[in-house]
């Protein structure tokens, strides 16, 4: 679990991303990262089913190290004691205090060993990938998806038609002091 802070600071990474995606003229890629990066921000500020989750139902034991990996990377790269992360199951135990003793390198390369490992497996070749523009295509089935990215620099609409089919509409008259007063009236309600 993330706090607001780094769910805040994804998402601003996210618009950033799409902005130079949209200024390269890049727009079905732009789509990509705004819909990944929404992914991420929901999932975390709504705590919904994850990817990890989809996992533990067929493959407890691989989801429960991959988990306890991710935990320890965690606790590496903020300094925080991993004092209320249990141990994982006795057959990982001794490889995830094996790799608790080499330091986060090591973590780094367990999960990048368990996530090729679970790309493996059958139903699970994206797993932890952002979604392809192909695999969008069905949020526009049953008419246009508008997307709005905001950034200081520039606003902008991507509008997603028919499979594959993208198009970019400048917001000129619209800007982040805009949005940011929008929202801050939406807030006080």
């Amino acid at each position: 679990r993330y706090t607001s802070k780094e769910v805040k600071y994804a998402g601003l990474l996210t618009n950033e991303a799409a902005a130079a995606a949209i200024t390269a003229k890049e727009y079905g890629l732009a789509l990509e990262w705004l819909e990944a990066g929404r992914g991420i921000v929901t999932s975390q500020v709504l705590q919904l089913r994850t990817p990890l989750d989809d996992l533990r139902l067929l493959h407890p034991q691989l989801a429960d190290e991959l988990h306890q990996v991710s935990q320890a990377l965690q606790h590496a790269a903020t300094g925080d004691s991993p004092q209320s992360t249990s141990l994982p199951t006795s057959t990982s135990k001794e490889t995830y205090l094996q790799t608790q003793a080499q330091g986060p390198h090591s973590y780094a390369l367990k999960y990048d060993a368990l996530i090729a490992q679970v790309r493996m497996l059958k139903g699970f070749e994206d797993f932890m990938r952002p979604k392809r523009l192909s695999q969008l295509a069905g949020a526009c089935a049953a008419g246009p998806v508008v997307l709005i990215n905001i950034k200081r620099s520039r606003c902008d609409a991507l509008i997603f038609h028919a499979p594959g089919e993208v198009k970019h509409v400048p917001l000129r008259s619209f800007s982040y002091q805009h949005a940011s007063g929008l929202h801050s009236k939406l807030s006080v309600r």
